[in-house]
């Protein structure tokens, strides 16, 4: 059963790796899975979760192209995630939050852009089911007064901070600002580049809460 559990959760991750690759330039559904070096539709055995990738050395069956390590690593995350909810320790709203964090950390990594409609398919239910804090609404406020303004911090930081509100105190909010600040500024100290991807760095002070929580009980 754990077996099966993790590979559901991988399958999950391989739908988030075609996301990542497709949204929002072209369709996640057509044209089917194929290799970007080649072009070849790739068959049903070429997609399976982490194996395919470990059977052909994370190369093209057809072309021997590279195929980036990042997809398997994307498959085990959520595989992890997976079996950590299916041990339940991490509740429901835990294993949101993370896989939506590291969605939304590689979206940020990757162009330094924030999905808003991935965003909004996680931040509505999340409403639904979890308690809306003042806190919650300041930062969507400041989400959308960082779109028409600069505000020295992208309004994708701020929607993010306003969904893990809805499932930590303004406390560990506070806690995960500091966190990721620090690290953010220990980064820039040592890069050319000013431009800094702020949600991996929240997305970690916000691993690094949850595993103090746990270790803390």
């Amino acid at each position: 059963m754990t077996i099966l559990i993790f590979f559901i959760g991988a399958t999950i991750g391989s739908f988030v790796g075609l996301v990542l690759d497709r949204f929002p330039e072209k369709s996640i559904v057509s044209p089917s899975s194929h290799c970007f070096a080649c072009q070849t539709r790739l068959k049903w055995y070429d997609l399976l979760p982490i194996i395919s990738q470990l059977l052909t050395k994370s190369r093209c069956r057809y072309c021997q192209a590279n195929i980036p390590i990042h997809y398997a690593l994307i498959e085990i995350g959520y595989g992890l995630l997976s079996l950590l909810a299916f041990w339940q320790i991490l509740n429901p709203s835990q294993v949101i939050l993370l896989a939506a964090s590291l969605c939304l950390s590689l979206y940020d990594f990757k162009s330094h852009s924030f999905p808003l409609v991935i965003w909004l398919m996680i931040f509505i239910p999340m409403a639904l089911i979890n308690h809306w804090q003042l806190v919650t609404s300041v930062f969507i406020l400041l989400g959308i007064l960082a779109e028409i303004q600069d505000i020295k911090m992208g309004s994708g930081d701020f929607l993010y901070l306003a969904l893990l509100s809805l499932a930590m105190s303004f406390e560990e909010i506070l806690w995960i600002i500091q966190i990721a600040s620090l690290m953010g500024i220990l980064i820039l100290s040592s890069k050319k580049d000013r431009e800094l991807a702020f949600v991996p760095y929240l997305s970690l002070a916000y691993v690094i809460l949850l595993l103090f929580n746990h270790t803390s009980l």
